[in-house]
């Protein structure tokens, strides 16, 4: 069977945490490469490509899409600062309520 894969509200999560620090384009592909990495079921770029959920028709525009992406530099460190922030400041709140054992 089939996995389909809606990726609207991955993309959007995504959006939401790396906002600012990446532009929109490379937010959807970040997206949907982690979806395709997802349900492949060996780390080829090949079969990576294969499972990306874009509407092309042929195999090597996903192969081609995938290659650049992987090509640019990401902010490694401006997106784990951004991603860690909601997260400190969750853990912050749990820890004012008591939740947490010192």
């Amino acid at each position: 069977m089939k996995m389909k894969v809606l990726p609207d509200r991955i993309i959007d999560a995504v959006d939401k945490s790396f906002k600012g620090i990446l532009s929109k384009p490379m937010l959807k592909t970040l997206a949907l490469v982690a979806i395709a990495i997802s349900l492949a079921e060996r780390l080829k770029i090949n079969e990576i490509a294969r499972h990306l959920p874009v509407d092309v028709r042929h195999q090597k525009a996903r192969q081609t899409r995938l290659l650049r992406f992987l090509k640019k530099p990401l902010p490694l460190l401006d997106m784990m600062f951004s991603w860690t922030e909601p997260v400190l400041a969750k853990a912050g709140i749990c820890a004012t309520e008591g939740l947490w054992r010192d």
